[in-house]
């Protein structure tokens, strides 16, 4: 994939990026992490570096939280679908013992 070279500013600083990803979704991620130290300043005068690892840790934790909660929800989805293949087994087996089709009679009988 070809590389792409995105000029950004993040503390008051101006970078050269250069990666696969789209200049749009580097700017993205530059505008947060700029926002977030901006957040830290707005509350406490701190130096560049000082904001720079707080954004970090706070990001890190944000991260860590969507993960937390993504690994979560796929626990929950595995184990609705386990429970749907349940249901639809015993679905089946009803239908097989009352005698019944899973499909409708055309004729409404």
């Amino acid at each position: 994939m070809a590389k792409n070279r995105t000029d950004i500013r993040v503390g008051g600083r101006d970078y050269t990026m250069v990666s696969e990803e789209p200049s749009e979704y580097i700017l993205r991620v530059a505008a947060y992490v700029d926002r977030k130290m901006q957040e830290l300043n707005a509350a406490a005068k701190l130096s560049n570096a000082m904001a720079s690892v707080l954004a970090a840790l706070n990001i890190a934790d944000e991260l860590f939280h969507a993960q937390d909660e993504n690994a979560r929800m796929r626990k929950d989805l595995a184990e609705a679908r386990q429970q749907l293949a349940i249901t639809a087994r015993d679905y089946q087996e009803l239908l097989k013992k009352t005698g019944a089709s899973s499909k409708k009679d055309p004729a409404g009988a």
